[in-house]
């Protein structure tokens, strides 16, 4: 289990890695528009687009709850399906999620911090909720 999934840069989210293995999942790219140049002081500065940008093996997974609540979380492909047989990573993988948002400063109520995980429902290359 890799609770230290996420790296941050300047503030905003430069990579993700597999809570399961600890395996990039998302990473910063430049997009494909062309860069902007600019001479500041004598000195070309070349500024990139980046995007945050799911590599393949990103896969997203639905886990019900057994309050009947769910909750979708990123994991790459192979730790995906491992989930669909192990009851104890899909906990530790919500609870992993739970002291990432804990740590960015988000309240999270009792009832969300106590939801025991009753099976993985989906997984797909994009959950809509």
């Amino acid at each position: 289990m890799h609770d230290d999934y996420v790296t941050m840069k300047n503030g905003q989210i430069w990579e993700i890695r597999c809570k399961g293995c600890g395996t990039p999942i998302k990473t910063m790219l430049a997009d494909d528009q062309p860069s902007e140049t600019e001479k500041i002081n004598g000195r070309t500065i070349v500024r990139e687009r980046l995007y945050l940008a799911a590599l393949s093996n990103y896969k997203e997974v639905l886990i019900t709850f057994e309050d009947g609540s769910k909750h979708v979380t990123p994991m790459c492909a192979d730790c995906a399906v491992k989930m669909q047989t192990d009851k104890k990573l899909v906990q530790s993988v919500y609870e992993a999620d739970v002291k990432q948002w804990k740590s960015e400063g988000q309240k999270i109520n009792k009832r969300d911090e106590k939801r025991k995980a009753a099976k993985v429902d989906r997984i797909a290359s994009v959950i809509g909720v």
